[in-house]
């Protein structure tokens, strides 16, 4: 649950920053995940020039899309969004 602080927050500025959300090793996951997605699309390794602007994306990948029931995700955009927000592609 986020504080009232953190609401407004995000209502002033557009974004919050949550920290230690994730572990390490789930971060670490996450990343190889995204890069994965990142080399298909891309059709070779991403380096950090290639900019991926693809819509879905974390649909691509099936450890990316557990993110969207992830509670520690879900709860906080639940709190910033309302009851009835729409994940949308």
């Amino acid at each position: 649950m986020l504080t009232q602080d953190q609401v407004d927050h995000f209502d002033a500025f557009g974004f919050l920053r949550l920290s230690q959300v994730f572990t390490l090793e789930e971060i670490n996951t996450l990343c190889q995940a995204s890069k994965s997605v990142c080399r298909e699309l891309l059709g070779h390794v991403p380096s950090c020039d290639d900019v991926v602007w693809q819509q879905p994306f974390v649909e691509l990948h099936p450890t990316l899309i557990n993110l969207i029931a992830d509670d520690r995700i879900y709860l906080p955009m639940r709190d910033l969004l309302g009851e009835n927000f729409i994940w949308e592609k």
